[in-house]
């Protein structure tokens, strides 16, 4: 029995954020990338009609990982410096 491995394009946004650590009130970037594949099992794409294109299809999935990284928001410990991680750990 053959295999075969279907490579499918992906689509990435990277985003950043300005933010202040929670835990000494500096200032810091958080920076996040966001991946989704141009698939048929994709849920945008499959909305679209048949005679849709892959270029059409490839639209669809952008705006979609675009929505998603507009949404971003940091959470606490994303927005923390290493430093205070650690002193909050105790290390």
């Amino acid at each position: 029995m053959d295999t075969y491995t279907t490579r499918f394009l992906e689509v990435k946004v990277h985003t950043q954020r300005r933010v202040e650590c929670p835990g000494c009130g500096k200032k810091r970037t958080v920076r996040r990338t966001f991946c989704q594949t141009v698939n048929p099992y994709h849920p945008e794409v499959k909305a679209l009609p048949l005679t849709a294109t892959y270029d059409d299809a490839h639209d669809m999935v952008r705006e979609s990982v675009r929505r998603e990284a507009e949404d971003w928001v940091p959470s606490d410990y994303e927005a923390r410096h290493v430093a205070c991680v650690e002193e909050r750990a105790g290390l």
